[in-house]
């Protein structure tokens, strides 16, 4: 198995001699962020939507287009692997392969959610699928990075989070290394593999229960982990203040960095990503407040990107589940479900033009 380490040094080396793609090292290599959306807005919400809009593919790609301009924007997929021997992922590969067409670099994440009780077969079947997900999309031009698992240490959200799936720290684990074992076999060194958590104040014991199950193989085979953040919605603070959710996320970032990540044995050549940040409008909670913790999240992350090597953001979600709904989590969207733009979308435009990297 090809080291991470050794596969992303490689990289940058063949990037900066014009000798092969990287879109997975470019942000970390000039300085600059690399930012991306989830196209949605359904998917994660703890309370289903009470109406939901088609999803519209064209329209989609023309709105990542405009917020992209001249900078590369990655699409963030979300899919569910259940260990099914019946489960297709023929439509997942296939909108990977029209966003990569439609020249966009995608992230795919694979969440572990069983069929199965059995911790020790629900990790085996969600590693056999993975395997075969990542085989799969290893042929696609275009692939970014596979993310494993989705916010493995917090539990009781199902629709939302891993922690409570059977066997969730052996699935991150193994399924980490067999991701990076596809990839080094199609040598696709350009694609990156890691895995996030969502922001708490017990992530230091969590990255010691993944370092006591994953080992040296695992730390061998991450190439970044990433953060969930949502100021003043699921993290602090409590009111979307700009001083606040600045001060807020740049405590998360360095705590992540200097504390938690060192407990699980990461030290600073695994790099840090932001891979969700939002804000929901909705009843108390106004389009400038939107604004405001967008804009004071990206300010923390390019303050940070250096010091703490922070190279990603992803923000949650493009468009609003249902607009009509007096739920919050259903209007976490840049657009309104009819497509019409709120204020934020113009402003993470303009953040993605002064920081993004092309």
């Amino acid at each position: 198995m090809v080291d991470g380490r050794r596969r992303a040094a490689l990289a940058a080396v063949l990037v900066a001699a014009g000798l092969a793609a990287g879109p997975a090292w470019a942000a970390d290599r000039d300085g600059s962020l690399r930012f991306g959306v989830y196209p949605g807005g359904a998917a994660g919400a703890v309370h289903a939507p009470q109406l939901q809009v088609a999803p519209d593919l064209r329209r989609e790609r023309a709105a990542v287009d405009r917020l992209a301009g001249d900078a590369d924007v990655v699409v963030r997929l979300y899919t569910s692997l259940d260990g099914r021997r019946d489960d297709d992922q023929d439509d997942l590969v296939g909108q990977v392969r029209r966003w990569s067409e439609a020249g966009h670099d995608v992230e795919v994440v694979a969440r572990h959610l069983p069929a199965r009780t059995d911790a020790e077969a629900a990790v085996d079947a969600y590693v056999d699928d993975l395997s075969r997900l990542a085989r799969r999309l290893s042929g696609v031009r275009r692939l970014h990075s596979i993310q494993v698992t989705n916010e493995a240490n917090v539990r009781g959200a199902p629709a939302a989070a891993d922690g409570s799936s059977p066997g969730v720290l052996e699935a991150l684990a193994r399924g980490v290394v067999a991701v990076e074992h596809q990839l080094a076999r199609a040598d696709r060194r350009d694609v990156s593999v890691g895995f996030n958590v969502a922001e708490d104040r017990g992530l230091s014991a969590f990255f010691a229960a993944v370092r006591r199950v994953g080992g040296r193989r695992l730390d061998q085979a991450v190439d970044w982990i990433g953060l969930d953040v949502y100021p003043a919605t699921w993290s602090a603070p409590e009111r979307p203040d700009r001083a606040a959710v600045r001060a807020a996320v740049t405590e998360a970032l360095r705590t992540m960095r200097r504390t938690h990540m060192p407990a699980g044995g990461f030290g600073s050549d695994v790099a840090l990503r932001v891979t969700e940040n939002g804000f929901p409008t909705g009843p108390g909670r106004s389009e400038a407040d939107q604004v405001a913790v967008l804009e004071a999240s990206v300010g923390a992350v390019v303050a940070a990107r250096r010091s703490l090597r922070v190279t990603d953001f992803r923000w949650f979600a493009l468009r609003d589940a249902a607009s009509a709904s007096q739920h919050p989590e259903h209007q976490y969207g840049l657009l309104r479900d009819d497509w019409r733009e709120k204020p934020a979308f113009d402003a993470l435009r303009r953040l993605i033009a002064r920081h993004g990297g092309d």
